[in-house]
């Protein structure tokens, strides 16, 4: 799924029409369930996206929980993916933590407090 069609789909989750949030809600639980590793690769590009104009605050920020959601609690896919997809989530956390980058990547430190 290209970036802008991702973002567009995280956008609607945040609208008020039913059917428009439950579709990408739907769209949303079926990459989690076909290939969770390619939804955390696009949660991950989401989260680090810089322009505003492209990926509004908002949109970043759902896309952070959504991460979170992902690779720990209960409903988790973490034990799904590859050792090495493990590797670059964790690896994008630390980079991100480690260079000043805001505070999704706070948001998503909390996995592994």
């Amino acid at each position: 799924m290209a970036s802008h069609d991702f973002i567009g789909l995280l956008t609607a989750l945040c609208v008020v029409d039913n059917e428009a949030r439950r579709a990408a809600e739907q769209t949303l639980e079926g990459a989690k369930t076909a290939n969770p590793e390619e939804l955390a690769a696009a949660l991950i590009k989401t989260c680090n996206e810089t322009d505003a104009a492209t990926c509004p605050t908002h949109v970043r920020s759902l896309a952070a929980v959504l991460l979170r959601g992902l690779v720990a609690g209960s409903r988790s896919e973490w034990s799904r993916m590859s050792i090495g997809v493990r590797e670059t989530i964790k690896d994008a956390l630390v980079h991100s933590v480690n260079h000043g980058e805001d505070f999704h990547a706070l948001l998503l430190a909390i996995v592994w407090s």
